[in-house]
């Protein structure tokens, strides 16, 4: 498992979209035949991660109505980056 804020978390699946996409656009823009079914795959899979990444909200998984509560943002399921800081860092202070 890749341990967060390395290099391949961060930038591996973006380097493997871009991989396929130049791929699937090489093999719809110079080959015929089984080239056109890798081109569609290739390009739908990018197309499929975008949307499948486009249409999952980001909110809470629990609506949280209240500000002071005790459990951590990791207890409530709350889609964080590590980079950046609780929100509630300030409500606390």
């Amino acid at each position: 498992m890749k341990t967060p804020g390395t290099f391949l978390w961060i930038y591996g699946m973006p380097i493997v979209l871009a991989i396929a996409g130049c791929v699937g656009l090489a093999a719809a823009l110079f080959a015929d035949g089984v080239w056109d079914w890798v081109s569609w795959l290739a390009l739908g899979a990018m197309t499929a991660a975008g949307l499948w990444y486009a249409l999952i909200p980001a909110t809470p998984s629990t609506s949280p109505t209240s500000t002071t509560s005790t459990t951590s943002s990791t207890e409530r399921g709350v889609n964080r980056s590590p980079a950046r800081p609780p929100a509630d860092r300030a409500a606390r202070r």
